[in-house]
């Protein structure tokens, strides 16, 4: 018997649908809009899970889908999923508590909605999570201690939120880690342990006060991209950072690091863009960052374009602040706005496996109308794909998904 149940698909001209099959049964199903659909939240989901009950995969993007997340649907009749994206909607309230008893979900990507409330506690129960990307919603609150119980955990997104206080010291038993971005919050003051596996760490534009010279980074070898710009770090900067051989991005602007940077210290060969502008380092700019893919302004280096640092008396003071002899400056260098120059690393770190399915290749079909049911077959509005599923679910394709 062919089921009799059909589902109204948006009727955007820029609306896309793609379905997956792996042995005769849909597995995946994919829609994303653009935006302007008009479509009932609740029975739009009612349709979906009656149709296609064997679902893995789960992404609705762009679809201004609003109101709360109809929970009781995804954890009754959907609990086999195992990726759910519903990026780019308009849904709003608390991440409802019924998710937790989707005990396959591998990744769950909520980004740019309105969602409120705290970080739920629950989500240290999901055993089997290796992707969660909260980022630009409206959380506040502090995050629960409960995450690090997710030792499958590979990428945590929760950037563009409201969510303050330091990261729970147990994160550090996060040993699969390997993208933390917490850029766009108020977290701080201290710097977060974490485990040495990370890849990517951005913690831009929030309330970090506290140095991180206490912080010994020496064995984050892995480590390719690291933002700190936008906070009020103090200190020292740990100029060993230079040389961690896998280290290619390196933020640290509009803080306020002091001192003098070695001049013999080494850079990797890896490190192709630095950012140290509006700090208050002294002394000489190191001979391996003579380049042009250093920004360097609003300091007090010596041996850099004068116009470019901040003039002599600022210089002078800050230098005595900290009980630092300045070198000798002649002229007077212009004082350059403090405006900071915001450096956006979009990081996307190929080929690492976060659980879940993927497809070998896209097909994106423009669909005007129509409907479909439940099988396999073809039709005239829609493209399917016969494909045997991979067992992986790479960064890139996740981040490519979300957007």
């Amino acid at each position: 018997m062919t089921s009799s149940v059909a589902i109204n698909l948006p009727t955007s001209p820029n609306t896309s649908v793609t379905l997956v099959c792996y042995n005769n049964t849909i597995t995946q199903l994919h829609i994303t809009g653009n935006n302007h659909e008009n479509l009932s939240t609740q029975s739009f989901f009612d349709a979906i899970s009656a149709i296609f009950p064997s679902l893995k995969v789960l992404s609705l993007v762009s679809l201004a889908l609003k109101g709360p997340l109809p929970a009781s649907v995804l954890a009754n009749t959907m609990n086999s999923l195992e990726i759910l994206n519903i990026s780019s909607n308009h849904f709003n309230g608390n991440i409802p508590f019924e998710l937790s008893y989707m005990k396959n979900i591998q990744t769950l990507v909520f980004d740019h909605n309105n969602f409120t409330g705290n970080v739920p506690d629950w989500l240290g129960s999901l055993s089997s999570l290796t992707v969660l990307s909260f980022k630009n919603n409206s959380f506040d609150g502090i995050l629960p201690f409960s995450l690090s119980r997710l030792v499958s955990l590979r990428v945590l997104d929760l950037s563009g939120n409201r969510l303050s206080g330091d990261v729970p010291v147990d994160y550090k038993n996060l040993t699969n880690l390997q993208v933390l971005n917490l850029e766009n919050n108020q977290f701080g003051p201290s710097f977060p342990v974490l485990h040495h596996r990370l890849l990517v760490l951005s913690l831009r534009m929030n309330r970090f006060t506290n140095g991180i010279q206490g912080y010994d980074l020496h064995s984050f070898y892995q480590l390719q991209k690291l933002d700190l710009s936008s906070n009020e770090f103090n200190g020292p900067f740990p100029d060993y950072l230079f040389s961690l051989p896998s280290l290619s991005y390196l933020n640290i602007s509009g803080n306020k690091f002091t001192g003098k940077l070695s001049t013999n210290v080494s850079c990797s060969d890896e490190l192709v863009s630095v950012d140290l502008s509006f700090n208050r380092f002294t002394g000489d700019l190191p001979r391996c960052m003579q380049r042009n893919s250093v920004s360097y302004k609003g300091n007090c280096l010596s041996n850099v374009d004068k116009n470019e640092q901040h003039n002599v008396s600022f210089c002078h003071n800050e230098a005595l602040a900290v009980m630092i002899k300045p070198h000798d400056q002649s002229g007077n260098g212009s004082s350059k706005s403090s405006n900071v120059k915001m450096v956006v690393a979009s990081s996307v770190v190929g080929g690492v496996v976060i659980g879940g399915f993927a497809v070998f290749g896209v097909v994106l079909v423009v669909v005007r109308s129509g409907v479909f049911g439940g099988g396999c077959a073809a039709t005239p509005q829609i493209r399917v794909l016969l494909q045997k599923v991979s067992p992986a679910y790479t960064v890139k394709m996740l981040t490519d998904a979300s957007k």
